[in-house]
């Protein structure tokens, strides 16, 4: 069950857009709230579309709305075009109940059935939703311009074919207020961050970047890509994932306790910080030590190793302390930047009331104290939070690092107080999905005309954050030691990660060995 916090706006409508064309109505008693989630997403399974019916989500109306829409882009094109898809299907389930097939919203039925790689693209995106602040996000995109690699951005002569290159952002390495709102969106509205060119997403993809890049080119880099839970969503199989959540494999048994040393007790009363330098943080590798530090971080330092695709770990650090008051506790955890590429798949296991979830986490997209989520725990057990290394993205000089530094754990229900009342919202004022993209079988995707999707009014959005400060109950040595757009627009947004590979740098510090 996930927790959910909503307010209705009192500003009400606050303008209609200028950028609402032709297909766009308004209507001035439309009001729905902006809902923020404050437990993992639950998963849709299927979806009321206006003059179908009933549909299921993931293998019927996704690969339907790709293949419609942008059906004949590159692959990972596709894949951005699925997580934005989803994303403002959830939407607009959220707001409205339904979608409507066409280009009022995205178009279902048309006469290009989904192949096989539409197919693979939302199987290897199952559930992601693009969210920000805990928003689900009503995410835009456009045909946009046709630019050439490298750069992938319109250049003097580049043809904009449908006219809607006005309509996208680039917000690459942006974050939080620098991020730059859509003009078919009220620039408050917390759910409008920035708008895609599909043109400019299949040039990314032919030049190498991955979609997840792709997005954060258009939206920012501090969005966040939620797998949502649920029967009907599974994990999509390696590169994009590791073993189900509750498989693990978690590092060690359960029932060991922390080190003798180790003084670290969760009450609740007060937030509980473990830093890396704590004697209540372990860390090991198996095939050597490929740890380095860097002195950054709380505690003034913290840990980095690369990133492997191996089913199972090779190395590993783990946060622990013994539980006194049994609750639903909120898991941070701490990244600073130690002016290296980070994982944009970083694997978690959170142990609690018996059982081991797993989380995803992008490493590079954030930084600061950023949530895991919310967790029951049981008096007297074990609390323990790991990250391990087998994230599924290859090794390779330069590559991407995972860094360790602190996580902490406080009461859900403080930290609610601290996040304060849900951002004043807008609303959807009319969406608009284009039938965008040329058949598969006709070469570079054009997409056909965007429209504005789900345009909306808002109020300001929230504030980020949570407290201002805690304090540690377990000491905080520092780094230990470890190595290195009825007219043309279209809407969409994000999300996650893949599973890889890496060759070894020459070992650095010593380690702890691996418990047995």
């Amino acid at each position: 069950m996930h927790a959910l916090a909503s307010v209705r706006p009192a500003l009400g409508v606050a303008l209609a857009l200028a950028a609402c064309l032709s297909g766009c109505e308004v209507d001035a008693n439309y009001d729905p709230p902006v809902t923020r989630h404050t437990q993992p997403l639950a998963a849709r399974c299927t979806a009321q579309v206006t003059g179908v019916g009933e549909v299921d989500i993931e293998t019927v109306y996704l690969p339907a709305v790709i293949a419609c829409e942008n059906g004949a882009a590159a692959d990972e094109a596709l894949k951005a075009q699925a997580v934005a898809a989803r994303t403002y299907l959830y939407f607009k389930l959220e707001t409205s109940g339904a979608i409507g097939d066409g280009t009022g919203d995205q178009v279902f039925t048309c006469n290009r059935p989904p192949q096989a790689r539409h197919l693979a693209a939302v199987e290897a995106t199952a559930g992601e939703v693009l969210m920000h602040d805990g928003i689900v996000l009503a995410a835009f995109y456009v045909a946009g311009a046709i630019p050439q690699p490298p750069v992938c951005r319109p250049q003097a002569g580049d043809r904009d074919p449908t006219g809607t290159e006005q309509w996208v952002t680039y917000n690459e390495g942006l974050r939080g207020g620098a991020v730059n709102p859509s003009p078919l969106g009220h620039p408050a509205n917390p759910r409008n961050r920035g708008c895609k060119s599909q043109n400019g997403a299949h040039c990314l993809a032919t030049a190498g970047r991955g979609y997840r890049d792709i997005l954060a080119v258009y939206y920012g880099a501090d969005l966040v890509f939620e797998r949502a839970q649920g029967a009907c969503v599974s994990p999509p199989d390696p590169p994009d994932a590791g073993p189900p959540a509750d498989q693990g494999p978690p590092p060690v048994d359960a029932a060991e306790p922390p080190p003798e040393d180790c003084d670290a007790v969760l009450t609740g009363d007060t937030p509980l910080v473990v830093d890396d330098g704590s004697a209540c943080f372990e860390r090991a590798c198996e095939t050597g030590d490929w740890w380095t530090a860097h002195a950054v971080g709380e505690g003034g330092g913290c840990l980095t190793t690369g990133t492997i695709d191996r089913d199972t770990p090779d190395c590993w650090g783990r946060w622990r302390f013994e539980v006194a008051t049994p609750g639903e506790y909120a898991v941070d955890v701490h990244l600073p930047d130690p002016g290296l590429p980070l994982s944009a798949a970083a694997r978690y296991t959170v142990r609690h009331g018996g059982r081991v979830d797993e989380v995803r986490l992008d490493q590079a997209a954030r930084g600061g104290w950023v949530s895991l989520g919310r967790f029951d725990f049981t008096a007297g057990e074990v609390g323990e939070i790991a990250l391990l290394d087998n994230s599924g993205e290859p090794y390779r000089e330069g590559g991407p690092r995972l860094v360790y530094d602190a996580i902490r754990v406080r009461a859900a229900a403080a930290v609610i107080d601290d996040l304060g009342p849900a951002p004043d919202a807008g609303r959807p004022d009319a969406g608009v999905g284009g039938d965008a993209g040329a058949p598969a079988d006709q070469g570079p995707p054009a997409p056909d005309a965007g429209r504005p999707q789900a345009q909306i009014d808002a109020a300001p959005p929230g504030r980020d954050g949570g407290p201002a400060g805690t304090r540690r109950l377990v000491q905080t040595g520092g780094c230990r030691t470890s190595g290195g757009p009825a007219a043309p627009l279209g809407v969409f947004a994000l999300l996650v990660g893949g599973l890889i590979r890496r060759r070894r740098a020459a070992p650095r510090p010593a380690r702890r060995p691996a418990p047995r």
